[in-house]
């Protein structure tokens, strides 16, 4: 194990391109051989590392490693790219040769030969409330997985802006945020599309989106969509069922509106 003393301004940058770190003051601690690490998940007593050179699981009180690759272990290839844990602290690994899931004990290889998967080169693995698997590939678009089927979201059956798919987030608000190499793009109810396009769309019929943060402490955004200009009124109701307070009231355009509601002082502001 190398210890590296150093200035974190001046290569703070460089350590974190190179190698996985611990910090402790001005001290870094090397966890790995060195290699590029391209994706770090939390598991409470443990910190997992994806390398090129594989997989790293960490004691993070005792120090204690131990190394996964495709030689020594179910992992369908070396270059680690994202790794997730779920609800049941089942790990998801994504590479370049493939999807794998690890219990601990049992190695399963999703790629596109025995699975729904698009591509098996996966970068970007996020779960959802649901349990369900957000999988962003290099080439072959989204994948969504709910331990049974597969969805495929690519830019021909939709408006994902690019097939290759490095990053991927879940707001408060559900909403799905995908990084590509043709931009950003944004999942809703009809698919994966643009970030564009997504602020701009006019809906087929009037949508009131979940409101965020929820539950919320003092404020929270409300955001609804309307395929034509119209009317609206909208009203906050107590747990009685009793009307509280009416947020708007007036003519809006089509499109995309947005009204913040502040419980201090009861006022809210459109966006």
């Amino acid at each position: 194990m190398s210890i590296i003393k150093c200035n974190i301004y001046a290569l703070g940058i460089i350590i974190l391109i190179n190698m996985f770190v611990y910090a402790e003051g001005l001290e870094r601690i090397n966890y790995t051989s060195g290699s590029n690490v391209q994706a770090i998940a939390d598991e409470k007593e443990y910190i997992w590392v994806g390398s090129y050179d594989g997989l790293t699981k960490m004691d993070r009180y005792t120090g204690e490693m131990t190394y996964y690759n495709s030689a020594n272990s179910g992992l369908p290839g070396n270059s680690i790219g994202a790794i997730a844990i779920d609800e049941t602290n089942i790990k998801w690994i994504g590479t370049r040769d493939g999807l794998a899931r690890f219990d601990g004990t049992d190695w399963t290889v999703y790629n596109t030969g025995n699975s729904g998967l698009p591509h098996n080169s996966v970068q970007a693995i996020t779960i959802n409330d649901d349990n369900i698997k957000w999988i962003g590939t290099l080439g072959g678009g989204l994948a969504l997985f709910d331990g049974t089927d597969w969805t495929e979201y690519n830019s021909g059956n939709t408006g994902l802006p690019n097939n290759r798919v490095w990053s991927i987030t879940i707001d408060e608000a559900n909403i799905k945020w995908l990084g590509t190499d043709g931009g950003l793009g944004v999942y809703n109810e009809g698919g994966a599309v643009s970030v564009d396009h997504f602020l701009t769309e006019i809906p087929e019929s009037f949508i009131l989106r979940q409101n965020y943060p929820n539950p919320f402490n003092p404020s929270t955004t409300i955001k609804f969509s309307l395929p034509e200009r119209t009317n609206i009124n909208l009203d906050i109701f107590n747990t009685l069922g009793q009307r509280g307070i009416r947020l708007l009231d007036g003519e809006f355009n089509s499109g995309t509106h947005e009204v913040t509601f502040d419980t201090k002082t009861r006022t809210s502001s459109e966006a």
